[in-house]
């Protein structure tokens, strides 16, 4: 035993087992289960249409010798149906079109599969995947603007029944070669996607599908939720006669709340619409044979930030409760890593959890192990170390995009000739410069993966996260509001409350205002939740649940007095006894809150006066815009602006709300520049120690004992490089050993009959220590075959201190031998 036991995890069944071959593949308590056994599904991405296919045996090699454990594949509609009926999937028009024989490799490698059958790939493909022999003979399945004019070549009506017919005869071709290599029937298949980012045009673009058979479903939609054209015309302020008449609203600003509205349920709908597409191609997927989970998965990044991510993630709320065992996976595409996007991935991950069924894993369906554009080489250390940043924060299964680089058939690249740059392996299967890093990386998961989901983090602050305020992706300009929406919550959320967060070494987690059990908030000492101007009434009283039962809510920077639809909603403010007394420009963009003076903010900045009250803040002419309240059991702190953060002062006063209920980090460093993240397991756990800074940091290291819960310290001036980082165990047992933590990253072990032997990577030419018990004497301790000295201490613990080889990947074997045989 390697690993304090835990109870079997309780697992979802994924339709997956055959009785006579025995296989399952399921998900339970985060976790992927292959034969109620956890798996990290760790992969890689290989285009077998973009490599020779003399060469596709040689990159599955390749990727496996990377300690990888599945592959990832789109499958081209355009590529496998060049002429329309005509299907090829054994290479007779061309050997790249040899499915059957590229699926025989992956399962003579002992790899996994992750197949990727559309209907759109996008990929850089030309047309996304869907048939460019469809332009000329269905030319009514693509997607029109509000003039009739095309939204390009590639945009596709998703529900036009004609579409619908074209991808059902594709799924009749392609499904056989899927269904009969599913894991259940001892092949290499464990997931499926469900098309690939399917409303990602629209958000990017800005622009909305306006065609004859969207509009039709828009009235049908709204239909089914007012039911009486009286109730809309109430909320959306019009005078239409009938449902027939409707149309989308037009994209001009918005100048009333009427229209504003309108424009939510012009954005509710598509997010039915997307849920309905995605559940049509579930069935039949399922009516074809697949007994298997489905993911699709969200796009969201530009420009190295995500700031974006949440609106995607809004638009497929609804895809998890009406498509069965099937997974949100996320997108990380950071280009680069510094403390302006570090806290990006993280977050991106926890949101993504609400959209999630409770006990499912989370899945990056791509990770960045390369780059789309020639110019941004990504540097291999800050992707390693982004990795780590997400591995800690949950990730349960990985799939590296791209780790083949590869060269486009002839007229179907959308950017050129070739496909990716500065992948792990090139198009000739050439190892690049980061492939040992995804070796040793391979390696630590293997080893720890499972073990490390299974640790959890201990947030004692969560975050209100209400869908309304991001469903904006076509939202023209909002005059009536007096903000931007984007820039406000950009400015809350990523740029001040989850980078502070991230700062100050704190774990968090994420929260639903509307879908979430009042009774899991309880979980959590303070809630800091953003609102604004409106909110619905479900979710104003989920707070004040909250509230009442003994949380502290922290309520920024509006409280609400309207609902969803603009009619009176201040069910909070009416429960706090709390009412704002106007809009103030302030002389000065700042803010006092005690003794953090000057405070930089958002201005203007919203005054409160409430009776038994306490002020917490105030503008720099003296005005109250901060009150703390008490609330049955709990109380609300409310404060009239928010701030991005800039300043240290951002920082201090943070500090001073959390230090209200003795909210602190379980791991931190006495240098600030240091990240320093702690998970903890049945008297176990992991901590991850990052510099997200391009110069060399030094410091001291605290954590809390798995065990005592006292802090400890892991090591007193520990030099870390640039974009250095390093996950160790705290607290685990390998055989009689009880490592207690460790400065190196430990990536595997051996537990022979009279000897542990360690595999530990470190920086090269950098120092190592560990630290160390034993049920039984030691007899020696080697370091890459040479002795090394033990240094004991009163409580019966030892150290060893070591040094890294100069040359080569920071690699090396720690042997700790023993009198007698081992005795696990």
């Amino acid at each position: 035993m390697i690993y304090p036991p835990r109870p079997e995890p309780h697992t979802v069944e994924i339709e997956a087992t055959n009785r006579r071959r025995g296989v399952t593949f399921s998900f339970g308590d985060g976790l992927f289960l292959l034969n109620k056994k956890p798996l990290f599904v760790l992969s890689g991405e290989v285009h077998y249409f973009r490599l020779p296919r003399s060469l596709w045996g040689e990159h599955l090699r390749k990727l496996k010798e990377a300690n990888l454990n599945t592959v990832s594949t789109y499958i081209p509609w355009d590529w496998h149906e060049p002429r329309e009926g005509v299907f090829d999937f054994t290479g007779k028009t061309h050997p790249q079109r040899d499915l059957h024989h590229f699926i025989q490799l992956v399962r003579e490698h002992g790899l996994h599969l992750i197949p990727k059958p559309g209907p759109y790939i996008i990929a850089e493909y030309r047309g996304w995947g869907i048939p460019l022999w469809t332009r000329g003979k269905y030319p009514d399945i693509f997607a029109r603007d509000a003039s009739g004019r095309g939204l390009g070549e590639s945009t596709v009506t998703l529900l036009h029944p004609q579409f619908l017919n074209l991808v059902e005869r594709w799924y009749r071709e392609v499904l056989p070669v899927l269904r009969k290599n599913q894991v259940r029937r001892g092949g290499p298949i464990l997931l499926v996607q469900l098309c690939n980012e399917s409303g990602v045009i629209q958000w990017l673009n800005k622009e909305c599908d306006m065609s004859p058979v969207v509009q039709n479903l828009y009235r049908a939609f709204l239909l089914k939720k007012y039911k009486k054209i009286h109730a809309l015309n109430e909320v959306h302020g019009s005078d239409h006669k009938g449902f027939g008449s409707l149309t989308p609203p037009d994209p001009l600003p918005v100048a009333s709340p009427a229209l504003l509205a309108a424009q939510w349920d012009w954005h509710e709908f598509w997010r039915s619409y997307y849920a309905r597409y995605l559940k049509h191609l579930r069935g039949r997927m399922v009516s074809g044979g697949l007994r298997i989970p489905f993911f699709h998965n969200v796009p969201g990044w530009i420009s190295g930030r995500a700031l974006e991510y949440p609106v995607n993630q809004t638009m497929y709320k609804n895809v998890v409760s009406r498509c069965p065992n099937t997974l949100l996976a996320v997108d990380h595409i950071p280009e680069f890593l510094s403390s302006r996007n570090a806290h990006d991935g993280p977050a991106v991950q926890k949101i993504n959890r609400i959209f999630q069924k409770r006990n499912a894993p989370l899945f990056v369906a791509e990770m960045q192990a390369g780059t789309r554009d020639h110019g941004i080489p990504p540097s291999h250390r800050e992707l390693e170390t982004f990795y780590r940043l997400c591995l800690m924060d949950g990730a349960a299964g990985i799939n590296f995009y791209m780790f083949s680089s590869g060269d486009n058939p002839p007229g179907k690249g959308e950017s050129g000739r070739e496909f990716y740059w500065n992948t792990p392996l090139d198009s000739r299967a050439r190892e690049g410069p980061s492939y040992p890093g995804f070796k040793r990386l391979g390696r630590l998961i293997n080893a720890f993966g499972p073990a490390i989901l299974k640790a959890k983090v201990r947030a004692k602050v969560a975050i209100g996260f209400y869908p309304p305020y991001y469903q904006t992706e076509v939202m023209p300009p909002v005059p009536c509001l007096p903000y931007d929406l984007k820039a406000m919550r950009d400015t809350i959320v990523f740029e001040g409350l989850i980078k502070t967060l991230a700062k100050e070494n704190l774990d968090y987690d994420v929260l639903d205002v509307r879908r979430s059990s009042v009774r899991d908030w309880m979980a959590y000492d303070q809630i800091w939740i953003p609102t604004l101007d409106f909110m619905d009434k479900k979710a104003q009283a989920n707070i004040l649940k909250y509230i009442r039962g003994g949380g502290h809510a922290f309520l920024f920077p509006r409280l609400p007095d309207r609902d969803s639809e603009w009619k009176r909603g201040r069910l909070l403010q009416d429960a706090l006894q709390i009412r704002p007394t106007g809009l103030h420009l302030a002389p000065q963009s700042q803010v006092h809150m005690g003794e953090v003076r000057d405070i930089p903010c958002l201005n203007p900045m919203q005054t409160y006066t409430a009776p038994r009250s306490r002020v917490v803040a105030r503008t720099s002419d003296g005005r109250p815009c901060g009150l703390s309240v008490r609330c049955g059991r709990g109380q609300a702190t409310v404060l009239g602006t928010a701030f991005a953060y800039t300043t240290p002062d951002h920082l201090r006063a943070v500090r001073s709300i959390l230090k209200k209920d003795d909210i602190t980090p379980e791991a931190y460093s006495d240098n600030e520049y240091i990240t320093v993240r702690q998970r903890h397991g049945n008297g176990a756990g992991f901590l991850l120690v990052a510099n997200i800074h391009n110069d060399e940091q030094r410091g001291t290291i605290y954590y809390r004992d798995p065990i005592t819960r006292k802090t400890r310290k892991l090591a007193r001036g520990l030099h870390l490089p640039p974009m250095h980082s390093f996950i160790t165990p705290l607290n685990y047992r390998f055989g009689p050993v009880l490592l207690i933590h460790g400065t190196s990253e430990i990536v595997g072990y051996e537990i022979g009959p009279s000897r542990v032997v360690l595999a530990i990577g470190g920086n090269p030419g950098g120092r190592g220590e560990v630290l160390l018990s034993s049920r039984r004497p030691l007899t020696k301790v080697t370091f890459e075959g040479l002795d090394i000295p033990l240094r004991r201490h009163k409580d019966g613990t030892f150290s060893l201190e070591f040094m890294f080889d100069q040359q080569g990947e920071g690699l090396s074997s720690l042997a700790l031998h023993f009198p007698n045989k081992v005795i696990a």
